[in-house]
């Protein structure tokens, strides 16, 4: 199938770039990365380019700057092109939405209440996330006749309470913080008053929610701009149901059972599955759970942080284990390696880099510089020091040398024997180097779509080998400027009584 060869392509050219990919930025200068990871043709283009291109890479822009339409930089430009070729759109691995689901980027079906419904106690890009899904979500309710909605790592419960709220659905939202269930009932129980209070008590009559949780939620509520003293949100149209369940979702999960306990003998036969940004493996325990199931029969699941996702291949002691990627039968025949690093660099986004204009920040600098404070300084002793993390010293630090003394302080290394005038030569020193620093980062963060596509390929591919499956897709639903993980996974089983 095509998708398979898709997947196949995306992998060889990603192992192609396997050492680039997975560097860490904190070893640019002890691991000299740029003399033993950039070609030097490009290397040289990199070093001549405005900070306006190298700002761009990744994205159109950087195609449509003069630079290389002048033909000023051919190697860097072939490369990403290589790049651009292996994301998903130019793989065809995205799926459009129809024009019947497309609606829900369009505020204007939505209700004023409703709107100003979704916006209260939500961020810009939260309130982008939750509107587009919410009516994603119900799009795929009405088409596969179900209300009845199961929202994994439901969090606070933005995306239940849109459900809810707004299209009258009803949500089980389970969560493995307890806190987190409670300011989500908080929270509901706080708009079901305001729609009682506000519209006819008959139409809301049926909201209620179920606490079933017995653990201590002796949460700081006072903490919470959405709390019992936070002002009285806006009314919706009500109608719908809110359970919260505090569980563990894993493959030992039994979803038929947590169903029965929270709507006991309702008889529910069809459930959606969703999830906004569901973390690590959390993710790839929901496409588990999709499959074994029998009542889920729709998925809609944005996933995120591929960073916590654990990986089967890359340790052989690794055996018995649960493992979130590979999922495919075709990464897991070439018992493939993506790497923490480059799943890491996944989380980053070309796109929203380039619209925030954000510059390389001085702390990746200084940590980088650090590195090599400590290996000159330590000599063997720094091999230890590998993984060891300083926090956020950057933004609480006036310079480098500030910088280096508040680490060693952390580190418990005030014995190592350092001046500042000694920490000040450093840093002058490798200040010349900075643009290169700068330009590595950039061509990294252009890679980031391609690590992304190969992860999320993986999860369309598995769903699309299982027998159960009849139908699935990859959906871009956010802007990734507003919301960089902005592709859900939407699927379909063969029980299901329309396609998507």
């Amino acid at each position: 199938p095509k998708l398979n060869r898709s997947l196949n392509a995306l992998a060889d050219f990603l192992e192609t770039h396997k050492e680039f990919v997975n560097a860490h930025m904190v070893d640019f200068f002890t691991k000299r990365h740029w003399e033993n990871l950039v070609d030097a043709a490009i290397a040289d283009e990199l070093l001549s380019i405005s900070d306006q291109v190298l700002s761009s890479f990744g994205t159109e822009e950087f195609f449509a700057s003069t630079y290389v339409k002048e033909q000023k930089a051919p190697a860097l430009t072939e490369l990403l092109e290589a790049v651009k070729n292996h994301t998903l759109p130019a793989l065809g691995a995205c799926t459009e939405i129809d024009a019947a689901i497309s609606r829900c980027t369009d505020d204007a079906v939505l209700s004023e209440a409703q709107l100003r419904l979704q916006e209260w106690c939500m961020s810009r890009k939260k309130n982008h996330e939750v509107a587009i899904m919410g009516n994603m979500i119900k799009s795929l309710g009405d088409q596969h006749d179900t209300r009845y909605v199961v929202d994994l790592g439901s969090g606070k419960g933005y995306l239940s309470g849109n459900l809810i709220s707004a299209h009258a659905m009803t949500v089980l939202g389970i969560e493995s913080a307890a806190g987190n269930n409670h300011r989500a009932e908080t929270r509901f129980s706080k708009i079901e008053r305001a729609s009682r209070t506000r519209r006819n008590p008959s139409a809301v009559r049926n909201a209620t929610v179920a606490r079933l949780s017995a653990q201590d939620r002796s949460t700081d509520e006072s903490a919470e701009s959405c709390s019992d003293e936070g002002p009285t949100p806006p009314s919706g149209n009500g109608g719908g149901r809110f359970r919260t369940l505090t569980a563990r979702v894993d493959e030992d999960f039994d979803l038929g059972e947590a169903l029965k306990k929270s709507f006991q003998d309702e008889g529910i036969d069809d459930v959606i599955l969703c999830g906004l940004h569901t973390c690590g493996d959390l993710a790839t325990s929901a496409l588990k759970l999709f499959v074994r199931c029998p009542r889920a029969k729709v998925l809609c699941l944005v996933g995120c942080c591929y960073h916590l996702t654990e990986e089967e291949f890359v340790s052989p002691q690794n055996g018995g284990k649960q493992f979130g990627f590979p999922m495919s039968q075709v990464l897991r025949k070439r018992k493939y390696v993506l790497g923490r690093n480059a799943r890491m660099l996944a989380a980053q986004c070309a796109e929203r880099n380039k619209e925030e204009k954000k510059v390389l920040p001085n702390s990746l600098f200084y940590r980088a510089l650090l590195q090599l404070v400590l290996s000159e300084k330590l000599g063997n002793e720094a091999a230890s020091l590998d993984q060891v993390k300083v926090g956020k010293l950057g933004s609480a630090s006036s310079s480098f040398t500030d910088y280096v003394c508040r680490a060693l302080n952390k580190l418990k290394l005030r014995h190592v024997g350092i001046t500042p005038d000694e920490i000040r030569a450093y840093e002058e020193e490798y200040t010349k180097q900075l643009r290169r620093l700068t330009a590595f980062q950039q061509m990294r963060i252009a890679f980031a779509a391609c690590v992304e596509a190969l992860v999320l390929l993986d999860r369309l591919v598995y769903l699309l080998e299982q027998e159960a499956v009849t139908d699935a897709h990859i959906v871009r639903l956010f802007d990734p400027v507003t919301s960089p993980r902005c592709y859900a996974l939407c699927a379909v089983k063969k029980t299901a009584r329309e396609k998507l």
